[in-house]
């Protein structure tokens, strides 16, 4: 199975007064969703609602996971398993492919 979705498929939402969603790319056949994200000074913790991989393209992401900080540079990914609590800091654009389970 392969897709292409264009732009003109996208849709934009407002998260918070930090974050800016680009575009996202959604429920492509109605479990996997890709957005894109830029954020500035963000701080976030949260519990992964779903199994999710983000791909920085640009910026620095410092991501804490059980109490390990880990900086996340332009071309670096990390996949985050769902249900895990982690904390995101700094001012990035991140590209996030979410799955709600483990398999993509």
């Amino acid at each position: 199975m392969y897709m292409v979705i264009r732009k003109t498929r996208t849709s934009i939402k407002k998260v918070t007064e930090d974050k800016k969603p680009l575009s996202e790319l959604v429920k492509i056949d109605e479990k996997i969703s890709l957005d894109v994200v830029e954020v500035n000074n963000h701080y976030e913790k949260t519990k992964a609602a779903f199994s999710r991989i983000y791909y920085i393209s640009e910026g620095i992401m410092q991501l804490i996971i059980n109490n390990q900080e880990l900086l996340l540079e332009k071309g670096d990914a990390c996949f985050v398993e769902k249900g895990m609590l982690f904390e995101l800091k700094g001012t990035f654009t991140v590209i996030i492919v979410s799955r709600p389970t483990l398999y993509l």
